[in-house]
């Protein structure tokens, strides 16, 4: 009984398709956050008493975790440069990875000890620093972010002129035309 030779394996393609295929994590973050954009840049009212203020949690948490896929490929795309270029990364760089939502990363013993690892230089360690360090800032602040720029803007009275954030020209129009000037 023969044994069969198994198939090289590759670690690194030159291929466009994959390149863009890893890079297509980063289109549906991209485009929740054009969307967002767009929606608070142009003047909408939502009343307060809407029925969708509930699914705007669930809206936000779905954008959260899509921004947070994005900015764990960057780090992830960062730590396997790293790990081809240099042939070797100290375990807690990967350990990072896995945690990219958790802030306390930061001052974990896997963090420092990657920091004050013999096989990096200096610069690489500032580097792996700046990275890291942003790259969990971002994905601490994303979610709160997005949240805040979905909740609708409120209506505030002052001198009997009704003002709103978030409101149509039409609807200020209406609303000036009934001010009595004394």
């Amino acid at each position: 009984m023969g044994l069969s030779k198994e198939p090289a394996k590759v670690a690194i393609t030159s291929s466009r398709t994959i390149c863009f295929i890893r890079a297509a994590i980063h289109l549906p973050a991209l485009a929740g956050c054009v969307i967002l954009l767009l929606l608070n840049r142009r003047a909408t009212f939502v009343p307060s008493y809407h029925k969708s203020y509930t699914a705007l949690q669930f809206v936000a948490k779905l954008h959260e975790i899509l921004l947070q896929a994005s900015i764990s490929a960057v780090a992830l795309a960062y730590v396997r440069n790293r790990l081809i270029s240099r042939k070797s990364m100290p375990f807690g760089a990967f350990l990072g990875l896995l945690q990219i939502t958790r802030i306390s990363y930061l001052w974990s013993l896997e963090f420092w000890s990657t920091l004050f690892a013999n096989r990096l230089s200096q610069l690489e360690r500032l580097l792996f620093c700046l990275v890291m360090s942003v790259s969990f800032l971002l994905a601490a602040s994303v979610g709160p972010s997005s949240a805040v720029l979905m909740v609708p803007r409120q209506v505030t009275k002052q001198n009997d002129l009704f003002m709103a954030m978030n409101t149509s020209e039409a609807y200020l129009v209406s609303s000036v035309a009934d001010i009595r000037f004394p």
